[in-house]
C-alpha cells in the first residue's frame, strides 16, 4: 500500500504485519547471538550480551502472543473459533513433542560427554532412572537445553482459546485481569512470563483499532507521541548501557565516584531479573518494545528492503529458527573452544547465523508445521 513517508501505514486484520516479522526475525538474531556466547564481538552493540534490563526474549514472547491474536481472529471469522481453537491445540501439540523430544535429546548428548563438559548449559538433571527422567520431561517438571521456551509456549497455546473466546466479546479486561493475577500469584518462571503472551494477544487484537485511531488523531499528538515514546526508549537505554559497561573503565582510570555506578548497578538488579519479571522490568519492556515498533513499522519497507532477506524468514519460521539454534549452539559450544579475538568471534557468529538462516530458508520451502 502506497503511504506517505512520514506516515506509519494503515493496518487491517486482513494483512500480515511486515514490521512484527522483521522484528521477530530481529529478536532471533539477538537472542542467537546472546546464547552463543563468543564475546567481545562485533554484535555486542546491537545486543547487549543478554544484560541488558530487557532482553529479545520478551519481545519474542509478546509478539507470538501478537501473531496469535491477530491469526486465529482471522480463522475464527472465517471458519469458526472451534476450528480456531483446534488450529492453536494442534500447533500446541507439535511443539510439546518437540519440546519433550528436545529436553530428552540435550539430557542425552549430556550424559555422553559428561555433565561438567564445558560449552554445556548448565541445569542438566542428576543421573536418575531413565523412566523418572522421561516422566519428568513429559510432565514439564525438568526442561533442559538452549531450547527450554517451548514448554511455556506450549502452556500458553493451550489457554490461548479461551483468551481469544473471551476478547471476540470486547472482555479483554478478563484476561488481563487473568494473567494479571497468575502473574501475581506465583514466582515460577510461566507464571510469571505468560503475562508476555497474554499481553500480546491483547495488544495484537486491538492493533488494527489503535492503530487507526492513532492515524485519525492530529498530526501534531503523534509526533509527540512518537517523539515521547522513542525519546525516553533512548535514554534509558544509554543509561543502562553507560551503568553496564562504563563502571570497569572509569574505575580502571581511578574515578573515585566509580562505585557508585556499581551500587546502582546492585540495587537496580532484582527489579529487573529475568525470571522473576518484575513490574519495573515489565514498564521498561513495554516502553522499549513501543520504540522498536513504532521505528520498525514507520521503516518497513526500508529494512525489509535491506534486511529482509535475513530476518523476515526467521520471523515467518520463528519455531523452526529457535529449534535450530538450539541445536546449533550446543554443537558450536561443545565442538570450537571459546576464542577471545573479535574478529574470530565475530567469523563464528556469522556463520552459525548464516547456517540456522540456511536451514531456515530450506524449511520454509517445504512448510514446516512449525512455521508461523
Amino acid at each position: 500500500m502506497e503511504h506517505s513517508s512520514n506516515r506509519i501505514p494503515a493496518l487491517t486484520f486482513d494483512q500480515r504485519v511486515v514490521a512484527l516479522d522483521l522484528l521477530r526475525g530481529y529478536f532471533l538474531f539477538v537472542m542467537i547471538i546472546d546464547h552463543l556466547g563468543r564475546f567481545p564481538g562485533l554484535f555486542d552493540l546491537l545486543t547487549g550480551r543478554d544484560k541488558m534490563w530487557v532482553s529479545a526474549a520478551e519481545g519474542f514472547f509478546f509478539i507470538s502472543g501478537i501473531v496469535t491474536a491477530i491469526a486465529r481472529n482471522r480463522d475464527a471469522a472465517k471458519r469458526g473459533l472451534r476450528a480456531a481453537a483446534m488450529n492453536m491445540w494442534k500447533r500446541a501439540g507439535v511443539l510439546y513433542l518437540w519440546a519433550v523430544g528436545l529436553t530428552l535429546f540435550f539430557t542425552a548428548l549430556a550424559f555422553a560427554v559428561g555433565e561438567h563438559r564445558p560449552g554445556l548449559k548448565a541445569g542438566v538433571i542428576g543421573r536418575e532412572a531413565y523412566g523418572h527422567i522421561f516422566y519428568r520431561a513429559a510432565t514439564f517438571e525438568y526442561v533442559y537445553g538452549w531450547t527450554d521456551f517451548l514448554p511455556y509456549y506450549v502452556m500458553f497455546l493451550l489457554a490461548a482459546p479461551l483468551a481469544l473466546w473471551l476478547l471476540r466479546r470486547d472482555w479483554w479486561w478478563a484476561v488481563a485481569t487473568a494473567s494479571a493475577g497468575v502473574w501475581l500469584s506465583s514466582s515460577r518462571f510461566e507464571c510469571r512470563w505468560q503475562v508476555l503472551f497474554f499481553g500480546g494477544m491483547i495488544a495484537g487484537f486491538y492493533l488494527p483499532a489503535l492503530e487507526r485511531w492513532f492515524h485519525r488523531s492530529e498530526r501534531m499528538v503523534q509526533r509527540i507521541v512518537v517523539a515521547t515514546v522513542i525519546g525516553l526508549a533512548g535514554v534509558t537505554v544509554v543509561v543502562n548501557a553507560g551503568l553496564l559497561y562504563l563502571e570497569p573503565r572509569v574505575a580502571a582510570l581511578g574515578w573515585r565516584d566509580a562505585a557508585v555506578i556499581g551500587q546502582w548497578n546492585v540495587w537496580l538488579a532484582p527489579h529487573f531479573d529475568k525470571g522473576l519479571l518484575p513490574l519495573p522490568r515489565l514498564l521498561m519492556f513495554a516502553l522499549w518494545f513501543a520504540a522498536i515498533y513504532l521505528i520498525f513499522r514507520r521503516y518497513e519497507t526500508v529494512i525489509g528492503r535491506y534486511l529482509g532477506w535475513f530476518f523476515l524468514p526467521l520471523g515467518l519460521n520463528s519455531l523452526f529458527a529457535y529449534i535450530a539454534h538450539g541445536l546449533v549452539v550446543t554443537a558450536v559450544a561443545l565442538a570450537l573452544p571459546r576464542p577471545t579475538s573479535l574478529l574470530t568471534n565475530f567469523a563464528i557468529a556469522s556463520g552459525v547465523l548464516l547456517l540456522i538462516w540456511g536451514a531456515t530458508v530450506m524449511s520454509s520451502r517445504w512448510r514446516s508445521p512449525l512455521r508461523s
